[in-house]
């Protein structure tokens, strides 16, 4: 991502929208990265891969939100062309030890080798050649949802091999008890904390705006990778103010 150079990048999140046109559609609004939710999104692996190449072919940074820690989704998804996985419910520094293990070839980590295929852009490269790249090259961002997660910032952030971290502030909400309320003053001081905690890393800080906490607080707290809006969020944002506009004729 361009934020190993000192850039700022900022991202769309994919969840409705499977063809690979929406990588063109993403660069040509002006993004630089499209997070493939896999989580809670209802997507095929062919259809992650596809989306995945078609992103690389224009220069898009492709992060896959994997289901689960599970090293078949983190493997998987990189094997089939992201840039990165953005992993959810990371509370521990045991879990994410395991999560960058799965991330990366020996003696980094644990995930086996596919030598010839997306990753290596489908050229023959020598075995330690390519396994040094997928080892410098890809992204692990650990999601905290949970008021565990956000305790154990500092020391997740601090493990060889998460590059980043990432907050959900839905979930979050509800693990704290206050489900929905993402303008509450506990939210915006956790967003806080996991700044600072990236911050004292090196890690890099990635997040989205919420309510009482816009993208413009959170880009002063320090983060380099501001994510934005879901597919179907714009979609229905601009097709509802265009409705309303000829309903109003």
């Amino acid at each position: 991502m361009l934020v190993a150079a000192g850039h700022r990048v900022i991202a769309l999140t994919v969840r409705q929208v499977k063809t690979p046109d929406v990588a063109f559609m993403a660069r040509a609004c002006g993004f630089d990265i499209i997070i493939i939710d896999a989580e809670h999104g209802r997507f095929t692996a062919d259809e992650t891969a596809a989306l995945c190449l078609s992103a690389s072919a224009i220069g898009l940074t492709a992060l896959v939100r994997v289901a689960s820690q599970a090293e078949c989704h983190i493997a998987g998804a990189l094997d089939g062309g992201a840039s990165g996985v953005i992993v959810p419910h990371v509370n521990t520094v045991d879990e994410a030890r395991a999560v960058a293990a799965h991330a990366r070839y020996a003696p980094m980590g644990t995930r086996s080798i596919a030598a010839v295929g997306p990753p290596s852009s489908y050229y023959s490269l020598p075995l330690t050649a390519h396994l040094q790249h997928q080892n410098e090259s890809v992204w692990v961002i650990a999601m905290l949802e949970t008021a565990t997660g956000i305790a154990q910032a500092a020391a997740i952030a601090a493990v060889p091999g998460i590059d980043g971290l990432l907050i959900g502030p839905n979930d979050l909400s509800a693990s704290m008890g206050l489900a929905g309320q993402v303008d509450h003053p506990s939210i915006r001081k956790a967003y806080e904390q996991v700044a600072l905690a990236c911050q004292s890393s090196q890690r890099v800080f990635m997040a989205g705006g919420v309510p009482g906490l816009p993208l413009a607080d959170i880009a002063r707290m320090g983060a380099q990778a501001l994510v934005g809006g879901i597919d179907v969020g714009y979609l229905m944002s601009a097709a509802r103010a265009d409705a309303n506009a000829m309903r109003n004729l």
